[in-house]
């Protein structure tokens, strides 16, 4: 079982962008703004993947990305855009689907 920094990035996200953690599983951090998901990466500790929704602007991967890197600048960490997301109900739980 890897061990992952959970509260550092509840911090990050709450301290530099006012956004909750609304879930967590496994490797994803779910933040209470859907636009975008967290993921670690499990080869370089300091990084994550940021996943944007596939329906979240250009504009809005713009904004939300730069204030993330700012958000992980402060708390000696990077970011790393990767590819989109989306959510699809099954039954009582979600399945994520990256493309």
């Amino acid at each position: 079982m890897t061990l992952r920094h959970i509260e550092k990035v509840r911090t990050m996200l709450k301290l530099a962008m006012g956004i909750d953690v609304s879930y967590a599983y496994e490797d994803l951090i779910f933040p209470s703004h859907e636009d975008f998901l967290l993921r670690f990466d499990d080869e370089a500790p300091s990084n994550y993947y940021c996943h944007f929704h596939r329906d979240c602007s250009e504009a809005q991967k713009k904004r939300l990305l730069a204030s993330l890197e700012v958000a992980c600048r402060m708390h000696e960490c990077t970011i790393t855009p990767r590819e989109t997301f989306h959510l699809e109900p099954q039954g009582d739980n979600v399945q994520v689907h990256f493309a």
